[in-house]
């Protein structure tokens, strides 16, 4: 800690949660309190970008239900889209 400044570890259980959290810190960091008229635009804004990086057929309600293996279904990765022709050669050789 350098000058009175400590790390702290805040865990949130929902979105809205987080949103609420780094509008807090963001007003603070200008100097302002969760009072300002601000906070809410703040939220509303950091909401806005957790929805934007959702996938699009996950719901806010239930994307932090989804169990891993669920999320491994939904992608289907072949080897054969990102690996070079001669690798997947060199690969099939020696099965």
């Amino acid at each position: 800690s350098i000058d009175g400044m400590a790390e702290v570890l805040i865990k949130c259980s929902t979105e809205e949660q987080y949103a609420q959290w780094m509008a807090a810190f963001r007003l603070a960091s200008k100097g302002k309190t969760i009072a300002d008229l601000s906070y809410t635009t703040e939220k509303d804004s950091i909401l806005t970008l957790l929805n934007m990086q959702r996938p699009a057929n996950i719901s806010s309600s239930t994307s932090s239900q989804v169990k891993s293996s669920q999320q491994q279904k939904q992608f289907d990765i072949q080897p054969e889209n990102y690996v070079a022709t001669k690798f997947l050669k060199k690969l099939k050789a020696k099965q």
